[in-house]
């Protein structure tokens, strides 16, 4: 049996399971997945770094001062990055809460290593020291400190539940951002979060996502392509699909509707591509035959703009 249709038994399985989440992460623990990496950290980086690109670009201005990321994760890679940088209030939301003090330390580390090494300048283009300073005083007090302490020290603010129900109107925001978030969304909660990012936005505010469209399953299993999720039908996805990791499989085209829907400019557009090959190896479900393969072949892509 392959790798990919275990995880997706054994996922389906707990997703059913009171305390899924709980029961999930424990599994992620003890299969020592949730680790930060190098290779994890300057993934993130190279996110925070096109993220800081858009917004320069897109605003004439280098560091944003408020923001707000979608989707928090277990490291709060991009949050760090931005206090780093410079900017004076970060807000990072999440349905569910998943960092623990451990992961936040872990990152704190990271970033004063590279700094140390004199890296991080390669991917962050204004370094504040006060508050690199800052983060080698947080390591060295951590045990008399909690998480929340440790995140409002950094002017970041974690906030759990729907972003769509949340109250943010007394905030300016210069800038949302997600990364790895919108393709785990259902299409109808979509198009409510862009109604929400409209409505928290003004003139000038920059949106900036990065969606991965790849099959997630081929992350952890080699024998499939990213592509491996377009063959099945909607009945059968429903079937494999779980609550623990869902993908939306959407396309490129989608997400540029979005944006047409709602009259908002797609200012720039970085696309990825995989090997196309693969898409031929695939019969099709017949909910994608009609797309180009050009459009099927796009597995991520960044998406900015800049409202009006």
């Amino acid at each position: 049996m392959k790798i990919w249709v275990i995880k997706a038994i054994v996922q389906k399985l707990i997703s059913f399971l009171p305390g899924s989440r709980y029961i999930n992460l424990f599994f992620q623990m003890i299969t020592g997945r949730l680790k930060l990496n190098r290779e994890i950290f300057f993934d993130k980086l190279d996110h925070l770094k096109q993220h800081l690109n858009n917004y320069s670009n897109l605003s004439g201005t280098q560091i944003p001062e408020n923001i707000i990321e979608l989707g928090t994760g277990w490291f709060p890679v991009i949050p760090v990055g931005f206090y780093i940088s410079g900017s004076n209030k970060i807000i990072t939301i999440d349905i569910h809460f998943h960092v623990r003090k451990k992961f936040i330390l872990e990152t704190l580390k990271f970033f004063l290593d590279l700094y140390e090494e004199g890296v991080l300048s390669n991917y962050l283009g204004t370094i504040i020291p006060s508050r690199i300073e800052k983060i080698r005083e947080l390591l060295l007090s951590e045990e008399v400190m909690d998480s929340a302490t440790i995140f409002n020290e950094m002017n970041i603010h974690p906030l759990t539940g729907s972003f769509v129900e949340m109250d943010l109107s007394d905030l300016t925001i210069n800038l949302i951002i997600s990364n790895n978030t919108l393709e785990h969304i259902n299409p109808p909660e979509i198009r409510k979060i862009f109604q929400k990012m409209i409505l928290l936005s003004r003139p000038g505010t920059i949106l900036s996502h990065f969606i991965d469209m790849s099959d997630h399953f081929s992350h952890i299993d080699s024998s499939i392509s990213v592509y491996n999720f377009l063959k099945f039908n909607d009945f059968a996805w429903i079937i494999i699909n779980n609550s623990i990791q869902p993908q939306n499989r959407e396309r490129i085209s989608f997400y540029r509707r979005l944006f047409t829907e709602f009259d908002i400019p797609l200012s720039s557009e970085i696309d990825r591509k995989g090997n196309s090959n693969e898409i031929r190896k695939i019969k099709l479900a017949k909910r994608f035959r009609s797309l180009s393969e050009e459009e099927l072949a796009i597995t991520h892509a960044y998406l900015a703009s800049k409202i009006k």
